[in-house]
């Protein structure tokens, strides 16, 4: 039986707790019947989130600051 994995999704809600609840259940109600497997770093109802290099907060986005400083780290590019 061929597998199809999700590598990054995020549910949310804006206002209350169960809109929330109601969006997750539809999620995982299509992941069943799509045949998805969702892998052990799965992690439910956070206070933030970290997506593409963004940290999403529920009244904010920032960017994560473990990636500029590793950008700002590297050694400029050359040619050799």
């Amino acid at each position: 039986m061929f597998r199809e994995f999700i590598d990054d999704f995020s549910i949310f809600s804006v206002f209350f707790f169960y809109d929330y609840l109601a969006n997750l259940e539809k999620f995982l109600k299509i992941c069943k019947e799509k045949h998805l497997i969702l892998n052990q770093k799965v992690s439910f109802h956070g206070k933030k989130g970290i997506i593409f290099g963004y940290v999403i907060f529920s009244d904010t986005i920032e960017v994560d600051k473990v990636k500029i400083d590793l950008i700002a780290s590297l050694s400029p590019p050359t040619c050799e």
